[in-house]
């Protein structure tokens, strides 16, 4: 019988948490694949809209598969104790806190859309310093086979 690592329960949440918002980004990036169709058709009452309006939304739903991609990444990793999820799963927190914070920064009245943004910071910060503890990091030193 091999000696396995048991996974703690925060990084079988954090690794939850990643496939969850893997599969949010995916249905967010499918979904604006799907807006542009209406989007093409001029009606009488609908305003113009400039090509480079669409152009902005396939952007931003190729950027949305690929952070899709890398939440599931980091999901995959984290659930099998790979240092890249570890790497993953800290960028990815600092790059969205960056910019929950920029929104708060930038947002002038204090309302739910704040507090939610607040909640996401909290969350950003709390991911990060529990996979910088040196009790998590000795889940990742030792790479596992399989």
């Amino acid at each position: 019988m091999e000696s396995e690592k048991h996974r703690s329960v925060g990084l079988i949440c954090l690794a939850s948490t990643a496939a969850l918002l893997s599969l949010v980004l995916t249905y967010a990036g499918i979904g604006l694949f799907f807006q542009i169709g209406p989007l093409l058709n001029h009606g009488r009452y609908k305003p113009d809209y400039y090509p480079l309006g669409h152009v902005v939304l396939v952007l931003a739903g190729i950027c949305l598969l690929v952070a899709a991609w890398i939440a599931a990444a980091a999901a995959i990793d984290l659930w099998k104790l790979r240092k890249r999820g570890r790497s993953l799963a800290i960028i990815g927190a600092s790059i969205l806190g960056v910019f929950a914070l920029l929104a708060i920064v930038l947002r002038p009245v204090w309302d739910l859309q704040m507090g939610v943004l607040a909640l996401i910071v909290v969350f950003c910060v709390e991911v990060i310093v529990y996979l910088s503890l040196r009790a998590t990091r000795s889940y990742f030193e030792a790479e596992p086979r399989g």
